[in-house]
């Protein structure tokens, strides 16, 4: 909600000069439930500003390793070994599409936001973590299904920054001419899980 007697009345035209229509976007999306009200920042420059850090980590992080565009041959051909870090990442970009995809039908836009950046977190640990694997196959494989994923379920919240970098990455075609991506359960699958049980 946005009030002149509260003084938060901000114009998008300036939020988009200034973060891009990208981070405006989110920023808009990612307030709170659609169905809810919001309560407008006075502070404009808080309200994208996050979103708009999001997606500077996400160019980033989708050149931030060698993108392999043959990846779905590598992955299918070689099995994980257990708790490999990139069975974990597998696993988050299989559970994100999963989530992404539910919240999207939902109309939990702000939630799927959410599960993005999740799973931007995920991304910035395994780069970490294998750091001194990167030109292992299996590697370069699972980096580039997360990469490629993540900018499909991100096309529809940004989607200038999702195609630009899709066709950096060599994809042929943009973000809306490609299927959506499809989760594999068994790779979504968790080992393990905590049960918490209570007595009397």
């Amino acid at each position: 909600k946005m009030s002149k007697s509260k003084g938060n009345v901000v114009s998008l035209d300036e939020a988009v000069s200034k973060f891009g229509a990208d981070a405006t976007r989110m920023a808009t999306l990612y307030l709170g439930p659609a169905e809810l009200d919001a309560e407008w920042d006075k502070d404009s420059d808080k309200v994208f500003a996050g979103p708009y850090r999001f997606l500077e980590r996400v160019w980033r992080m989708t050149q931030a390793r060698t993108f392999n565009r043959d990846w779905r041959e590598v992955v299918g051909a070689q099995g994980f070994a257990p708790s490999d870090v990139n069975q974990k990442l597998a696993r988050k970009t299989h559970q994100t599409i999963q989530k992404v995809g539910g919240d999207i039908e939902r109309f939990n836009l702000n939630t799927a936001i959410s599960a993005l950046m999740e799973m931007a977190n995920s991304l910035s640990s395994w780069l970490d973590a294998t750091k001194n694997n990167a030109d292992d196959a299996q590697t370069q494989a699972v980096y580039s299904e997360a990469v490629e994923t993540m900018l499909l379920l991100l096309s529809p919240f940004a989607p200038h920054l999702s195609d630009e970098m899709l066709e950096r990455l060599g994809c042929d075609k943009s973000a809306y001419e490609t299927s959506w991506p499809v989760a594999n359960d068994d790779v979504a699958r968790e080992d393990e899980i905590t049960v918490p049980v209570q007595i009397n």
